[in-house]
């Protein structure tokens, strides 16, 4: 094995192998691995002969060289030097540790932290902690090799260097922590600071402003006084004005500004109000003259720490005005004073907060400036505790610690006549707003596709349209024509003139390439970003989402799915606030159902009428004949040709625009005769065209003739793709280069997206596939070379996933959804069971990361059932693949038992198997499957089996399996905190993150994220288990993974509680909840409303939490999570003892004692002892309860949420002392009982009901 060597510059120098020293502090050798440790790797041999032996003569100084590496070589370090000639290498590998490198490794984490440089965030403090702490001293401090004047020099140099970065490390240390309110941390590393730099007045000043801050004036006073001691004794000077201007602040028992104020590049408006102010003054009268007064001067301190000024106050409401400070340190300020004060009213402040820049200064500011008027608009629109920005606010104002703004889109506010992007100020220390999302404001639309080219026309269509929507009767609305017409272009831009008449903005639906009835389900839902969970009915899923939203509902090209029209009517049924608007080629002949021919556009009969070019079809070619051929002029001759264009086309825009491309090529006059040609001599033999249709077919021939034969060729090919595709699909299976894309645009047979992809419009689609199909062995080896394409897309996208765009990299693969499902059905049907199989881990890896738990599982069945039928199990592989995902997935849907042992299947039968890096992210899942059924021994082993797997690899720089590693050191380290090992969980922390190292996984990331908070809260540090989450959330929301966000919401919600911040708790935990409904993961919905249960019953809403805790009692039930259940019963006995149905409270603890009995783990009899005991004490037995909850404490295995609960018992137990003694109950024990003696205490209780 290795050795591993140590190389130790900060304090007195050394050198160790495998922990023994090897050379004296004395020795040259030191000095010369320090040059190649620090200067080199390779240097010059008459480098370190003139910078170790100055002095000396040639020889003496080759020959001193040479001794001092062969006593380098022979103490053992042969394997890291390379000795030639002229040059001297240290080679650095993973068994050199040199505290140096990893002292600027560390600042350099810290650097890449995505904020002001000279703070610091919890995650990069980390990395500045561990920077600190490796400087034991200055570099080589004490070492001083004789006739080495040259080394002096350098090792003087790079010690001021080191000293330098840490004084940089310490000042961000000491401002971050400041800044995030943690004011003890922020003093303990100032004085290490001074430690180091005993005069530096930036130190002394922070160290002063965080004992004040941390309410500890008198500190701070002392603190100044001794340093004033101190420089006066050995500077002979005193402190400088800002210290003592604090001092003086502080001895007048101000509390000093808790930021600096720099004069801002725009003056800002910060205006600010008590939410439903008028109602509170009309309930509790005189109490508010008092919370008025308090919040004013609440209001005065927050300017006095941020340096704005008060302009205009009025009732509740203020204006402040900001042209140096900090505006949003302000804001965050004044709620943090807030939360410190008791209001004396039933629930707490809400406050609401707008702030925008100011294009002019002082002088300006008035009733009537625009930005106040803005303001005011921002502010009315704001729900309780909300913080809103204008778009240039949130991207010129500098951001405190921790803070983010998050982009909430483009609203039009009250009084405003344009949309305003709006922004909200999110930061840990604030409380929830009482919405999620905004309070009045209407949305403007949000997936609508971009359009190329400008709407032409079509003024009467418009107006009918837009009278017709504002109707409070309609409420389906469907635009019937022909292919062609212009039905999409009409409706998009109708609803996006009545875009502001809609809270919930307008969702767009293509359905082009959707056949099957139920097949409108899946795009629905996708536009919403809804994953359908429900089995039996995503119908009903997909109502209960939508029965509460007011929004325009735009379902594109619904002619192929007009079998799905008993599920629009549902719709309609349940969602009273939907306005559905259906572009078809049918009616859907429903009763509230109002059609709308949508015909050709118009043109004139002849070409002397005065306002020939004044007809939208006119209109329309020429303006598309001008985008493709820029000189085009309209000639007088031209004017009947065209008027015969848009009459052999029927006016429909598509033909218009596809004949109007070829005015590079052709006069007007040739353009009509050849489409007059073509509806005479139809080349199409097809025999099904509509005479409607004719015309339109006419133009798609004459476009069709006009390209090459290559061309034809190309674009026949494009026809495959359903949807949509990227030009590097196009590239590889259809030979389309990113030149002839860019040229089908201008010929108007393919259109761009914004996100970079192409679409054929599908009458055009149609039309072309057609032709590939005629020619059977060509579209087959089409067909061969697009399945291969997706499905390598699929399995190289693996060791995308592992890095840090993956969250981009599962958007793109959604993009191609349509394409790689047809992929997946061509391997099957074609029999490439090799490629299928692996597509197979990554495809489900996707529905996974995602937490789209339904789709994955109806897919995995749908493939097995596919296979099957084909060939039977002739591909166990892919059986067996397809088997473990499914339990996976079922595992999350509420199949527990049958999810483990289809789990379990795959494992068993890939044993076998070569590569056993798939079994262990199996064996992780597993863990994760019996770490949430609380079955930890189990867990225990399955992730101890896929750590064994994965050992040989935790050195590789290979990033899936260095995430993979990461991940199952996660599920570790959850593991070992359910166990009460928090020292083991820190050191699995660290190893995570150091396998995060080399994956960069944004995905693991999060997790490791997670985790850090769970050991914060274990901690007590809740602000800084809630900042962590935050961090998290937003990679959450990045991957779109609605299930870790669910889950970090509750995480937050507890870290709330604890803080006894039981609003935001609550708010975090409904929203929680709320999403584990919709995406169907009956699992984790079970702890969130057993979590809310908890928290109602803390707050007194004993009826509330009863329902809660019974609704979790059914769904651990559904998924046989008989563990989580015994939690339930416990918990749920608490609210019906605050309900005063003690008969109840007993019941459920005997029904948890036999299932405890039954679950067969004697130590579970210490879970139920909290609880038993506030029984007992509720019925009169307070000596009793003092016992079970001193069991508890007693006990080297409980847990600290249980020990927490059993002091706060003793607590309340004491402060009522004087409660007459009470006798024990019948058959007591003193010592820890067991499941059959509380049984046995219980039921001999008399059956009594304590009002």
């Amino acid at each position: 094995m290795m050795s591993r060597l140590q190389l130790t510059f900060f304090g007195s120098p050394h050198i160790s192998l495998d922990g023994s020293p090897l050379t004296s502090r004395v020795d040259k050798s030191i000095a010369l691995i320090a040059l190649l440790a620090l200067q080199g790797p390779a240097l010059h041999r008459d480098l370190l002969i003139t910078t170790l032996w100055t002095n000396s003569s040639l020889s003496k100084a080759q020959a001193a060289l040479r001794i001092a590496l062969w006593r380098l070589k022979d103490a053992g370090l042969s394997p890291w030097l390379d000795i030639q000639r002229d040059l001297i290498t240290l080679h650095k590998d993973e068994n050199i540790r040199i505290d140096v490198d990893q002292f600027r490794a560390n600042l350099e984490k810290a650097r890449q932290a995505p904020h002001d440089q000279s703070t610091s965030c919890p995650e990069c403090a980390a990395w500045l902690e561990g920077a600190v702490n490796l400087y034991r001293g200055d570099f080589m401090a004490g070492y001083s090799p004789r006739n080495a004047s040259g080394f002096d020099e350098w090792r003087a140099q790079l010690s001021q260097q080191l000293r330098d970065e840490l004084f940089i490390a310490l000042e961000r240390l000491v401002r971050g922590y400041h800044e995030h309110g943690l004011y003890d941390k922020a003093v303990h590393f100032a004085r290490h600071w001074l430690a180091v730099d005993p005069f530096n007045e930036e130190a002394h000043l922070l160290i002063m402003r965080s004992y004040a801050h941390n309410d500890q004036r008198a500190n701070a006073i002392a603190h100044y006084r001794a340093y004033n001691r101190q420089v006066a004794k050995q500077l002979e000077t005193s402190p400088s004005k800002e210290i003592t201007a604090l001092y003086h602040h502080l001895l007048k028992g101000n509390n000093p500004p808790a930021v600096s104020s720099p004069p801002l590049k725009e003056p800002v408006f910060l205006m600010l109000d008590i939410h439903h102010f008028p109602d509170l003054w009309a309930k509790h009268g005189v109490v508010m003259e008092t919370v008025l007064d308090r919040f004013t001067n609440v209001v005065k301190e927050g300017l006095l720490k941020c340096g704005g000024r008060l302009v205009k106050s009025e009732a509740d409401g203020f204006l402040l005005y900001f042209d140096q400070g900090q505006p949003l340190h302000c804001a965050i300020a004044i709620h943090r004073l807030i939360s410190h004060f008791q209001w004396g009213l039933p629930d707490p402040l809400a406050i609401r907060m707008a702030i925008t820049t100011v294009s002019n200064h002082p002088s300006t500011r008035s009733e009537y400036t625009p930005e106040l008027v803005s303001c005011r608009a921002l502010l009315s629109a704001a729900a309780g505790n909300q913080i809103l920005l204008t778009e240039q606010a949130a991207r010129t104002l500098e951001l405190p610690i921790s803070s983010r703004v998050k982009n909430l889109g483009s609203y039009f506010l009250p009084g405003q006549n344009n949309p305003m992007q709006v922004y909200e100020l999110v930061h840990p220390a604030l409380p929830t707003p009482e919405l999620n999302g905004l309070h009045s404001l209407v949305r403007s639309p949000a997936n609508l596709p971009i359009q190329a080219t400008r709407f032409v026309g079509r003024e009467t269509e418009l107006k009918q349209l837009h009278h017709l929507l504002t109707q409070p009767e309609c409420h389906l609305l469907t635009l019937v024509g022909p292919g062609g017409v212009g039905k999409t272009r009409l409706a998009i831009q109708v609803i996006s003139q009545l875009e502001h008449t809609q809270s919930d903005g307008i969702i767009y639906v293509p359905l082009a390439g959707h056949h099957e009835p139920e097949s409108v389900y899946r795009p629905l839902a996708e536009a919403l970003h809804l994953p359908l969970n429900d089995p039996h009915d995503k119908a009903a899923q997909l109502i209960h989402y939508l029965s509460s939203k007011r929004m325009f509902l735009l379902l594109d090209n619904f002619e192929h799915l007009l079998d799905s029209t008993p599920f629009i009517l549902k719709l309609l049924e349940n969602a009273p606030g939907l306005r559905i608007i259906i572009t078809s080629r049918e009616r859907l002949n429903l009763r509230l159902e109002i059609p709308f021919e949508v015909r050709g556009l118009s043109y004139p009969d002849n070409p002397h009428v005065p306002d020939f070019d004044g007809h939208s079809g006119i209109q329309l070619f020429i303006q598309n004949a001008q985008r493709v051929f820029p000189s085009f002029v309209l000639r007088p001759e031209d004017k009947p040709s065209i008027i015969q264009i848009c009459h052999q086309v029927d006016g429909l825009p598509l033909g218009i625009e596809l004949a109007s491309t070829w005015v590079r090529a052709l006069t007007c006059q040739e353009i009509a005769a050849a489409i007059q040609r073509n509806i005479e001599f139809p080349l199409s033999t097809s025999q099904d065209v509509p005479p409607r249709h004719r015309s339109l077919r006419a133009a798609f021939e004459h476009s069709w003739n006009l390209l090459s034969e290559e061309d034809r060729r190309i674009l026949a090919r494009l026809s495959i793709f359903n949807n949509g595709f990227f030009p590097q699909a196009a590239e590889h299976i259809a030979n389309a280069s990113p030149v002839l894309l860019a040229s089908y645009v201008d010929k108007s047979m393919l259109t761009r997206q914004s996100n970079g992809r192409y679409v054929m419009l599908e009458v055009l689609r149609v039309y072309a596939l057609e032709h590939i199909q005629s020619n059977a062995l060509e579209y087959e080896n089409l067909l061969d070379r697009y399945c291969a394409y997706y499905l390598h897309l699929l399995s190289n996208s693996f060791n995308a996933f592992a890095g840090e765009n993956a969250a981009a990299e599962i958007r793109k693969l959604w993009l191609d959804a349509n394409n790689i499902r047809f992929a997946v059905n061509l391997a099957m049907d074609h029999h490439h069971w090799s490629l299928l199989l692996d597509s197979l881990d990554p495809l489900m890896a996707v529905f996974e990361m995602q937490g789209r738990f339904r789709e994955g599982y109806d897919n995995a069945i749908l493939i097995i059932n596919r296979v099957d039928e084909l060939v039977g199990m002739q591909q166990p592989d892919i059986y067996y693949s397809l088997l473990g995902w499914q339990g996976v997935f079922g595992f999350r849907l509420g199949h527990s038992e049958e999810g483990l042992r289809q789990m379990q299947a795959r494992l068993d039968y890939m044993q076998n198997q070569s590569d056993l890096i798939p079994n262990a992210n199996f064996y992780t899942m597993i863990a994760d499957a019996h770490r949430r059924h609380g079955d930890m021994k189990n867990a225990l082993a399955e992730i101890n089996q896929s750590l064994e797997i994965l050992e040989p690899y935790s050195s590789s720089n290979d990033p899936l399996l260095s995430s993979f590693y990461a991940n199952a050191l996660y599920i570790l380290g959850g593991i070992q905190l359910k166990l009460n090992q928090l020292e083991a969980a820190r050191q699995t922390a660290l190893r995570c993150g150091a396998m995060l190292s080399r994956s960069k996984s944004q995905y693991v990331r999060m997790r490791l994220l997670d985790l850090q908070a769970r050991i914060a809260n274990e901690d007590q540090q809740y602000q800084t288990s809630i900042d962590l989450r935050l961090q998290a959330l937003v990679i959450a929301e990045e991957f779109d993974d609605r299930r870790s966000i669910a889950i970090l919401l509750n995480n937050m919600g507890d870290s709330a509680e604890r803080m006894e911040d039981y609003p935001s708790a609550i708010t975090h935990l409904s929203r929680a909840a709320q999403i584990s409904e919709e995406i169907g993961d009956l699992q984790i919905s079970a702890v969130f409303n057993n979590n809310l249960g908890f928290m109602n019953t803390l707050m007194g809403n004993a009826s509330q939490a009863i329902q809660y805790y019974q609704k979790s009692l059914r769904l651990y039930v559904a998924v046989k999570n008989r563990n989580g259940y015994f939690l339930t019963l416990r918990d749920a006995s608490r609210a019906y003892l605050l309900a005063g149905n003690v008969e109840t409270a007993r019941a459920q603890l005997i029904e948890a004692i036999h299932l405890g009995i039954d679950l067969a783990d004697p130590l579970r009899v210490l879970q139920l002892l909290p609880a038993t005991a506030r029984l007992f004490l509720t019925l009169g037995y307070p000596a009793r309860a003092v016992q079970l909850c001193q069991a508890v404490l007693d006990h080297p295995q409980s847990d600290p949420d249980l020990q927490r609960t059993s002091k706060t018992l003793l607590a309340g137990i004491a402060a009522g002392a004087d409660l007459p003694a009470a006798p024990l109950p019948a058959g007591a024990e003193p010592i820890l009982p067991t499941f059959a003696s509380l049984l046995s205490e219980l039921t001999a209780l008399p059956p009594i009901l304590v009002p």
